[in-house]
């Protein structure tokens, strides 16, 4: 139990008032000067309103907590040997602050004398006042008069800490539980601070950031036990009136002074006792509706499913998108509901794929339904649209069925072998021995499906018209088509590996790898696999930029790039600066590319943010400004090359994100002899302070991120050899996965193991109070969407 601190504690039983009078003197009896008058009498006004606490007991004559830092008046009797002029002194708790003052003709005629007595004495906690008298004339006072006690509270309860409810409630609010409580909910009440008899207490229910809802005063009555608890109730009205979704249950105290308590520590439950939502709009695939077919890039990328907004779908709602048969983990909604498109869900690419591969026609399409469910408090379903939307799908692809998901390559389809020019049986595979030699290599394809432990399997992995694309360092290196009668022939394809991106890369372990494009009918759309890599060990005295050591890393000038940096210090750009490399020579060409991901602080890259990319092969996002190319000349060799990312772009960064630069050396007119330096160290991209950030993610049409298809590539290319050979190195680069791309995925998948075995601990580690609660409903099992309540 927690009572009233020392100072305002009592032992005895004396009246409250304690305005104990003397024996009024008759005028026979006239008492000496030197005898104490009686005890004075506070002024009724200024006291708290007791309520049912008898007079007798503590607090006695309790002030009311306004009154801080004011006079309080206390009247004293006029006696028969008091005249004008009489001098009176007080004191509280026997100590006088020296002001005196005179009893007037008013006073005389009116029977008493009022002292008013000055706020320096006036402090928390328990005091008596008395005073004394002396004639005009004689510099002796009487003795002090009886003392008259007072109590002085200015300071509220404290303490107050987060009220608990029923068990039954631990996994939300609803409409059964409430009634099944008789349509209350009880907040049982810890201790608090400087508890006592007459504190009043309010409940307050509301929405995160929404107004209050408060239920009747709750006072605490005279002679209540304090090892009982004390229980708040709530009425479905006032909870009602709060709305559904995560609310704050809290309360204030208020004493009998009227100090009152600062709000107590929240508690936040998820309710849901209103009706469901019977209008939720379908949802939206912009996948689908691009160009009415998802297709292998698109599945890859992934396909997202928009949610549009309902003012009625509140924060801590569970929101749960189906993709045909199988119901995707739920998604704790945590963001503003009125907006055109309120939430955004990645859908697995294995999900894709398999409901795919079980509803597939003769042709390789499939037509899926993806519709969406919003789960309340407690598991309850508050509504799904009442039309799904249907999505056209054909996942028809080289290889079949990726047994790998989470990889960018399909692992069905066979790793290539390369054999160089000279190879003969026997000879090691994978390795060439002079990359400068100018005669084409040989790559093997193997013509047969691996399963998910990559044996060899039966199953063709090609069919006719499938169209193979050779890749060497990122470069392309030939391309076969398939006929009839390699299908008849089922032996792996043996062809060649051009030459000229063998010598271009130079020395070392050189990644190799095929692209396959399958048309599918009635032609107008292709899908694209991508075949494992193959590591290839390379001996070359080539001279490439760099020498025989890679590329040193770039980096912005700035760990830390701000908007005022950008916007003020900079001009309208963040500088960045590619070093001095070894073997620089007249004519190199440099180019950068700036990469940028989502970040937030402390965590690992997010997704990749396309409209803050600058540079790179595709001369992604350029403006005219600030060139992301310098060519090597007499008067920046031996320098080092700054340059800059525009504001323009980066502006794409807001409003937190992680950037880092790459870029490529080619040798002069060369563009087959080149190499390319790995992103160097990332800086943090903080535009928090931006005065008008771009349009908020899912308000505008998504951007494409198609990438070309053969044809595509090829589309009005010149007859020239050097200009067919470039738009192919865009193609396969568009395409092709890198080392560095597949280690990324590993890390992923790591850490997304690591999260889902700590997902369920993850709301003990959080501060935030609305943020473990939207954690411990994250934790809770996914509702079963296609189950019958």
């Amino acid at each position: 139990m927690t009572v009233k601190r020392k100072a305002l504690l009592r032992t005895d039983n004396k009246a409250a008032s304690l305005n104990v009078r003397a024996k009024r003197a008759s005028t026979e009896e006239s008492p000496s000067p030197k005898v104490g008058p009686p005890a004075p009498e506070i002024d009724p006004d200024v006291l708290a309103d007791r309520g049912d606490i008898p007079e007798e007991n503590f607090p006695f004559n309790p002030v009311l907590a306004n009154l801080e830092g004011q006079p309080i008046d206390f009247t004293a009797p006029i006696l028969p040997n008091y005249t004008t002029g009489y001098v009176y002194r007080y004191f509280v708790d026997g100590t006088t602050d020296t002001v005196e003052g005179s009893i007037t003709d008013q006073d005389i005629e009116d029977g008493i004398f009022t002292i008013a007595v000055e706020p320096e004495l006036l402090t928390h906690g328990i005091h008596t006042l008395t005073y004394a008298t002396r004639p005009q004339f004689d510099p002796g006072f009487s003795d002090p008069s009886e003392p008259t006690y007072f109590t002085l509270d200015f300071e509220p309860p404290y303490n107050l800490g987060e009220g608990e409810v029923p068990t039954e409630v631990d996994d939300g609010l609803t409409d059964e539980i409430l009634t099944a409580l008789g349509d209350v909910l009880p907040l049982t009440l810890p201790g608090w601070g400087d508890q006592a008899f007459g504190d009043v207490i309010v409940g307050i229910v509301r929405q995160v950031g929404g107004p209050n809802h408060m239920t009747a005063p709750l006072r605490i009555p005279f002679g209540h036990d304090w090892k009982e608890t004390v229980t708040l109730e709530f009425p479905r009205a006032i909870i009602e009136a709060a709305g559904d979704g995560i609310l704050e249950f809290t309360y204030t105290i208020t004493d009998l002074a009227g100090n009152e308590s600062e709000e107590a520590f929240i508690k936040l439950v998820d309710v849901f006792v209103s009706g469901g939502i019977d209008d939720l709009e379908p949802p939206i695939v912009p996948a689908q509706e691009e160009d009415g077919l998802i297709t292998e890039e698109d599945a890859r990328a992934p396909v997202v499913v928009q949610i549009p907004g309902h003012t009625s779908v509140e924060p801590g709602f569970v929101i749960v998108v189906l993709w045909g048969s199988q119901a995707l983990e739920g998604v704790v909604f945590d963001g503003d509901n009125d907006d055109e498109i309120m939430l955004e869900v990645d859908v697995p690419y294995e999900i894709v794929s398999s409901e795919w591969d079980a509803n597939k026609d003769a042709g390789g399409y499939a037509d899926i339904d993806v519709n969406y469910v919003v789960y309340g408090a407690g598991s309850r379903e508050v509504g799904r649209p009442d039309t799904p939307t249907s999505v056209r799908v054909n996942l028809n692809q080289a290889g079949g069925v990726d047994p790998d998901p989470d990889t960018p390559e399909n692992e069905a389809l066979g790793k290539p072998v390369v054999r160089h020019s000279a190879w003969e049986a026997g000879d090691q595979e994978d390795f060439i021995p002079d990359a400068s030699i100018e005669t084409n290599h040989a790559i093997v394809i193997p013509w047969f499906v691996r399963d998910e432990l990559g044996n060899v399997t039966d199953e063709d992995a090609f069919r006719a018209g499938d169209e193979i694309n050779f890749v060497y360092n990122g470069d392309p290196a030939g391309s076969y088509e398939v006929v009839a009668a390699d299908v008849t022939a089922q032996i792996d394809l043996v062809k060649p590996l051009e030459w000229e991106p063998v010598k271009a890369g130079g020395s070392g372990q050189r990644d190799v790898q095929y692209i396959v494009e399958r048309t599918l009918p009635p032609g107008t759309e292709v899908n694209t696999s991508l075949s494992p890599v193959t590591v290839v060990t390379v001996m070359d005295a080539g001279d490439l930029p760099g020498g025989s050591d890679p590329l040193p890393e770039a980096a912005f000038n700035d760990p830390v790039i701000t908007w005022k940096m950008v916007d003020q210090d900079y001009g309208g750009f963040a500088p960045l600066t590619i070093p001095v490399y070894e073997n620089q020579k007249l004519n190199d060409v440099v180019r950068i590319h700036v990469l940028c991901n989502r970040w937030v602080a402390g965590g690992p890259d997010l997704e990749e943010l396309p409209l803050a990319e600058y540079g790179g092969p595709e001369g992604a996002n350029e403006v005219a400004a600030f060139p992301f190319e310098q060519v090597i000349t007499a008067t920046n060799i031996g320098k080092p090359l700054t340059f800059a990312w525009p504001q323009e772009v980066l502006v794409n960064a807001y409003h937190l994100a992680r950037a880092r630069v790459a870029y490529r050396v080619t040798r002069g007119g060369d563009d087959t002899a080149f190499k390319d330096a790995d992103a160097g160290a990332r800086s943090i991209i903080e535009l928090g302070n931006m005065p008008q950030p771009p349009a908020r993610a899912g308000m505008n049409a998504p951007a494409s991120r198609h990438r070309p298809t053969l044809a595509e590539a090829l589309a009005g290319v010149e007859h020239s050899a050097a200009a067919r050979r470039a738009a192919l190195r865009t193609y396969v680069r568009a395409w092709r996965t890198t080392s560095a791309q597949r280690r990324a995925y590993l890390e992923f998948k790591k850490e997304r193991e690591a999260r889902l075995l700590k997902a369920i601990k993850l709301e003990h580690r959080i501060d935030d109070p609305y943020r473990r609660k939207l954690a411990e409903i994250a934790a809770r099992p996914t509702p079963d969407p296609f189950k019958k309540e």
